[in-house]
C-alpha cells in the first residue's frame, strides 16, 4: 500500500508543471528582433528604440506572426 502511494506520489512530481517567470517587456522585444532583424544592427538598434518608446507598438508587434513582424517594422520606421 505505501508503495502504491509513494509510486503515485512519484508520478505527480514528475508530472507537475515547471513555474517559469514571465520575460519582461524589453527581453519579450529582444528576443523576437533577434530572430526578426537578423545580423542588420542598424535595423535592430532602430527598431529597439522605437519598441521601448512605444509599447502599445510594440504589443502589436509582439502578437503579429514572425513572417508579418519585419514589414510591419519597415513601415513603422519608414524604411523601404
Amino acid at each position: 500500500m505505501i508503495d502504491v502511494i509513494q509510486n503515485l506520489a512519484d508520478s505527480l512530481v514528475a508530472t507537475a508543471p515547471t513555474i517559469v517567470a514571465p520575460q519582461s517587456y524589453m527581453d519579450q522585444i529582444k528576443v523576437a528582433l533577434d530572430l526578426v532583424v537578423g545580423d542588420d544592427r542598424s535595423l535592430y538598434a532602430d527598431s529597439l528604440e522605437f519598441l521601448a518608446l512605444n509599447t502599445t507598438l510594440g504589443e502589436v508587434f509582439l502578437r503579429l506572426d514572425e513572417d508579418m513582424r519585419l514589414g510591419w517594422l519597415r513601415r513603422k520606421l519608414n524604411i523601404t
